[in-house]
């Protein structure tokens, strides 16, 4: 096929970089010329598995930006050098700095990167989200700004990565690979598609369960980069993502150290992090005082801000705003919002406290106070009492109340304060214990809804398991009570529609269909019975859809346990690598990449026989890989 008969400048450049072959566009054209209306040659490729949906769109963004600016896009495909060999690449920092220059713009290659666009900047650097040609997955990659690059800022910038790449935790987003890019110094990660904390809270309006949700989920990843002796320091919204199923993800560790080390990146005595949300100590340059119960402070602050909308302290400046931060209290969350339970209220508090000593000791204790509230139990927190803030008054204005030491005792204003305590506390404790009846009445509901509905599943999968035994009408009743018994049960909805189909029954079988495919949109049995049953009744284009999303959801599970799986490589673990890729070579052993990556992994084992057996699989398959293949074969000893 002559690559000048293809319109689609897309599906040209992916020919031309030789990421789709001749054979696999001529299936696709083959294709496209039987629909009644043809889908996009790129829909058509991803759909066939001749390409994925991530290479798709970095091919679409350096097309749209070799448009912007008046270049052939084939021209940038064929000055783009080719994939490397999969190694995991590393780079010293250059002592001394020198002039790192900032990655090119979205839509240019990057190395053996396609950056698609960008998504965050800082006095640091820039991130971008990218697409990596070699192992086909779209990460966040980040890059050193030229004007940042000084031997200071180097050496944050690959510790930030060295420390990153040393912690291991769900919320925590894992380091690909760090290296320079001629003058450019760079780390890739993974990408997290979402949203700010801050933006994620304005979306609506967000209860102060689900804020505490997410913040615990925060406090138990730092607990986790505590266990392995860093201390982030800069823990603020901005450095907080939320994902799209609303999973919070703990980010930039550009500003923490390690326990353990002796080495200084910051100077002493200088102030680090951001003066909203870090804590006195930080505020007042102490840099040796920072521990764990500073990054504490910090979730209190993050916590402030997520149940009122504000940081804790602000200022016409950054000196007012850490003076704030050493002197002033925070206003009560409840004054800000009265829906704001008082025991989160205190919790806040509790880890906003200004002595290191009167926080929690822990992100741990912190995260499980928070756990107890989401439970409806008693919190360990308890609110400060008067004679603690009036010592602090105290403290903060020590000459005015020596003065007037004398009259208060004389007027006999501290038995008074007593007496105010002692009614403040059986008023709190009569609140508490209606609170508590309250959580508890709640969480006996909720736990006889959930025996309810459990039971109804258990009998709803006995009369779902009576149907195997049956046929025709009585299998269909036997189905029928399933969903009676639980209309959220995917599975029997599929079976019915089987049933209604068997019985000539299409439009009671479509509906089935749909609502299997509602409760479960990733249902890939369920998406291909309500494609043939589309086909058969002749909408072509509906059965294109779900072909296309049975594709898609094979095609994401693939990627998700190939990228799994490099994981595991990478971090030296090449038994827990084989264990993934083998299950899928098992079950399609045409799949050409997870082929030549196991290929790799064997051969890095020792395994030269096995090794040897992907190879020549690649080889013979004839796809874009089949050189790569071919050239690791010349390289194996006999």
């Amino acid at each position: 096929m002559v690559l000048g008969t293809i319109d689609d400048p897309v599906v040209r450049l992916a020919l031309a970089r030789g990421l789709v072959s001749e054979a696999g566009l001529q299936e696709a054209v083959r294709l496209r010329a039987t629909q009644e209306a043809p889908a996009p040659l790129g829909a058509i490729l991803v759909s066939l598995g001749h390409i994925g949906n991530a290479e798709l769109e970095a091919l679409t963004a350096v097309v749209d930006e070799a448009r912007r600016s008046g270049r052939d896009p084939l021209a940038s495909g064929r000055n783009t050098p080719s994939p490397r060999a999969m190694t995991p690449r590393r780079a010293t920092p250059t002592p001394g700095g020198g002039s790192g220059a900032l990655a090119a713009p979205p839509g240019r290659p990057f190395g053996k990167y396609v950056l698609v666009n960008e998504v965050g900047r800082g006095g640091m650097g820039v991130v971008y989200k990218a697409y990596d040609l070699e192992l086909r997955r779209t990460v966040a990659l980040k890059v050193l700004a030229s004007e940042a690059t000084t031997e200071e800022n180097l050496k944050r910038f690959y510790k930030e990565a060295q420390i990153a790449a040393n912690l291991r935790h769900p919320r925590l987003a894992r380091i690909y690979e760090v290296g320079q890019e001629g003058e450019s110094h760079y780390f890739t990660m993974d990408f997290i598609d979402g949203r700010g904390f801050a933006d994620w809270l304005i979306e609506e309006d967000r209860p102060a369960s689900g804020v505490v949700s997410v913040v615990a989920e925060v406090a138990d990843a730092v607990q986790a980069a505590h266990d392995a002796g860093v201390i982030h320091r800069d823990i603020k919204p901005s450095n907080v993502l939320i994902d799209r199923e609303g999973r919070p993800w703990l980010t930039d560790f550009g500003l923490a150290r390690t326990v353990v080390s002796n080495e200084r990146i910051t100077l002493s005595g200088m102030t680090i992090g951001t003066p909203s949300y870090m804590s006195p100590e930080q505020a007042r340059g102490e840099i040796d005082k920072l521990d764990a119960r500073s990054d504490v402070y910090a979730l209190g602050t993050l916590l402030y801000h997520g149940l009122t909308r504000r940081a804790p302290f602000s200022g016409a400046s950054d000196v007012e705003t850490m003076f704030k931060v050493v002197n002033a209290d925070p206003e009560p969350p409840r004054h800000i919002d009265g829906r704001v339970p008082s025991d989160v209220e205190t919790i806040c508090l509790k880890a906003m406290a200004k002595e290191p000593e009167r926080r929690y000791p822990s992100a741990r204790d912190f995260a499980l106070d928070l756990e107890r509230f989401l439970k409806g139990e008693a919190v360990v927190a308890r609110p400060s009492s008067i004679l603690y803030r009036i010592q602090r008054r105290v403290r903060r204005h020590r000459g005015a109340v020596i003065a007037a030491v004398s009259v208060i005792l004389a007027i006999g204003i501290v038995g008074g304060v007593y007496g105010v305590e002692k009614v403040r506390l059986k008023k709190q404790a009569d609140d508490d214990a209606r609170i508590a009846a309250e959580k508890e009445k709640e969480r006996l509901k909720l736990q006889e809804e959930a025996e309810r509905k459990a039971e109804r599943h258990r009998q709803a999968v006995m009369e779902f398991d009576n149907a195997a035994f049956h046929t025709g009408r009585v299998r269909l009743d036997d189905y029928t009570k399933a969903i009676d018994l639980d209309p959220e049960f995917a599975d029997a909805w599929y079976e019915r529609a089987r049933v209604w189909r068997e019985q000539k029954d299409p439009e009671k079988a479509r509906s089935d269909l749909d609502q299997a495919i509602k409760l479960r949109p990733g249902y890939i049995a369920a998406l291909r019975e309500r494609a043939d049953l589309l086909e058969e009744l002749g909408e072509k284009a509906g059965a294109r859809l779900d072909h296309l999303h049975v594709a898609k959801v094979a095609q994401v599970e693939t990627l998700q346990r190939l990228e799994e799986a490099c994981a595991a490589f990478l971090g030296d673990d090449a038994k827990g690598a084989l264990a993934i890729l083998d299950p899928l070579i098992a079950a399609n052993p045409r799949l050409d990449e997870t082929r030549l990556l196991r290929g790799r992994i064997r051969l890095a084992s020792g395994d030269v026989p096995g090794a040897r057996e992907d190879l020549e699989m690649v080889l013979n398959l004839a796809t874009p890989l089949a050189e790569k293949a071919r050239r690791l074969l010349k390289d194996l000893p006999n």
